[in-house]
This record gives C-alpha cells, structure tokens and sequence, in this order.
C-alpha cells in the first residue's frame, strides 16, 4: 500500500499506481490477473492499463490475451519526468504567446488602474511583502521612485534590507524593460550594490542602458516610501515594538500619490 500511495504522489491514478505496482510484483499479466490482484474493477481496467502504456509505464504485448509488462521504475519514472516536463514547456509556451496577445489586445480605456477610485490594500509576512513590491514594480510603466529615510540604516529597524536590497535583481529587471529608477538613498551604499549587480549584466551595451536609467542621489531624508508612476504608492508599517517591517499599504490614489512625488521632487532637487 505505502508503494501505490508513493506513486500517486507522482501524479498517476489510484488504480493506475495500483496497476503497475500489482505487475512490478508479478511480472507480466492479463487484464483480468490485475484487476483481480490489484483491486482494479474490470471495467476499468482496459482505461487504465492504456494510461499506463501512454505514460510510459508498461508495454503491451497484443494477442488474446493481451498480456501487460512492467518497464522497470526507474527507466518508467525517467520517461514520465520527460513526458511531463515537455508538456510543462508546451503549456507554457502557448501561455505565454495567449498572455502576450491579452496584452497587445486589451484597451487601455478597461485597464483598472486608469480609474479614479481611491484603493487601499494591506500585506503582512516578510514572503507577501516582497511579493506585493514585485507586483507593484511590474506595474510600472515610467518611473519608480524610492526615498528612504536614516532611520532604515537602524540595525533594529532593518527595514532597507529587508526590502529594498533583496529586491533589486527584481528593479534591475524592471530597468532593463525601460522603467527608469529614481532613488534616494540615505547613506547605506546603495549606489556600490547597484554597482556591483550591474555586473551581472553581461552585454555591455545593455549594461550602459540600465546604468543611464538608474539615477541614485544621497539625502538624509525623513521619509520612507515607494511610488510607482503617479499611480501607486507603497508606505512600509513598523512594528510598534521592534521597528522591523510588519506590512505595507498599497494606496492608488491619484491625489495622495501626487503629493508623495511633489515632495520626493522637493528632496530630489533640495
């Protein structure tokens, strides 16, 4: 029994895991022998035991009977990671083409974000936050600005590194599709880490091209925020007692977030 349940995790069927381990057992047998031995109902059996062969999991010997025989698990379970792995590549390949026509296709008039509606939502947990900046930044289609303050540089706080620089690889990428970056840093050596993943950049031509878009002034600053176009701005939430970050607020509010950048411009140009 441990066996058949091991195999269904892999992805096969009860009766089919049941099948093939009946055969892998007893060598090679006749529908009924399995169905008899494996629990396998015998209206079932012939589904199954094609499921098996389409897998890669048994050959089938024609006559009458047709006899069945197992292909050894590790030459079987080789074939069906292939198998899988391929389908995996074509399901994604098609999505991506289907994602790309959306993208092209949709107009820009249904796109939510062009409306004029105040939206706030709130994230929590270190995982969620940094997928929450992830989307936010995907949504850029201009410019990204980040002003942080000293106070993040506080090894209490700690809030700079525990978002800002793991996030960078995801900016950088950004940057790379055209997203130009603005940001204000308070003296944590941002400008050196940028440095150092631009690096990473192989071409030389597209490395120039990201460098050019990233502009990075140091300030000694009192504010902490994101802001993704004039469309969304992300505030970081301190923990009360530790001063770590605890969650963030996306606020699209067109009003609000012109305010954020009038002053981000103010501290950029002061």
């Amino acid at each position: 029994m441990e066996y058949i349940e091991l195999i269904r995790s892999a992805g096969l069927t009860r009766y089919e895991s049941s099948a093939y381990v009946t055969l892998l057992e007893n060598g090679p047998s006749t529908a009924r022998e399995i169905s008899g031995l494996g629990g396998v109902p015998m209206g079932k059996i012939y589904e199954v035991m094609s499921g098996l062969e389409e897998k890669g999991f048994i050959d089938v010997q024609k006559g009458r009977p047709i006899l069945y025989r197992p292909i050894r698990s590790s030459v079987a379970f080789g074939r069906y990671f292939e198998l899988k792995r391929k389908r995996s590549e074509s399901e994604l390949d098609r999505l991506k083409e289907t994602i790309a026509v959306i993208n092209a296709s949709f107009p820009r008039r249904i796109d939510p974000l062009r409306r004029e509606r105040v939206f706030v939502s709130t994230v929590m947990g270190k995982e969620e936050i940094l997928d929450g900046y992830t989307e936010a930044f995907g949504e850029a289609e201009r410019s990204i600005f980040i002003i942080s303050s000293r106070k993040m540089m506080d090894p209490e706080r700690s809030g700079y590194h525990e978002t800002v620089v793991p996030l960078l690889g995801e900016l950088l990428r950004r940057v790379e599709r055209g997203i130009r970056l603005h940001c204000i840093d308070p003296g944590t050596g941002l400008k050196e880490i940028v440095d150092g993943k631009l690096l990473s950049i192989g071409e030389e031509n597209l490395r120039d091209a990201v460098r050019e878009r990233i502009e990075i002034r140091v300030v000694d600053s009192e504010y902490d925020f994101c802001l993704v176009d004039d469309t969304l701005s992300i505030i970081d939430v301190a923990d009360p007692l530790t001063g770590s970050i605890m969650a963030i607020m996306k606020i699209y509010d067109s009003t609000f977030n012109r305010r954020l950048k009038e002053r981000f411009l103010d501290v950029w140009n002061g």
